[in-house]
């Protein structure tokens, strides 16, 4: 099975997608293959879940090293969280302050499930 993997924006997103980058994420959503996004999916704010204009439909997306507060089903797919091997202590960091446990023990991807604030 073909599968497109997206990497075009990433999680600095700051306005719609434009140019060769929005004719791009306009061919993939036009593909039978599935999208696999790395990290966010293009065209959505991490941040918020916001789609300024048009955006990547992932069915899955691999975000890295922390999960991202935007990254919600209707615009991510499934997601998996991935371990890129940032060492324990870069989350205790001073412009952090994350008292933040990494959750792969043995493996390097974890799928993750969202939950509203009241569950």
């Amino acid at each position: 099975m073909e599968t497109i993997i997206d990497a075009l924006i990433g999680y600095s997103l700051q306005a719609a997608p434009r140019g060769n980058a929005l004719k791009l994420i306009n061919w993939a959503n036009t593909q039978d293959a599935p999208i696999l996004c790395l990290d966010t999916p293009s065209g959505v704010d991490s941040t918020t879940g916001e789609t300024i204009g048009d955006y990547i439909r992932a069915r899955w997306t691999m975000t890295l090293a922390l999960p991202k507060t935007g990254l919600l089903p209707e615009v991510t797919g499934d997601l998996i969280l991935a371990d890129i091997g940032i060492p324990q202590g870069c989350y205790e960091w001073e412009t952090l302050q994350l008292n933040y446990k990494p959750a792969f023990g043995e493996t390097f991807r974890v799928p993750l499930t969202c939950h509203s604030i009241t569950d």
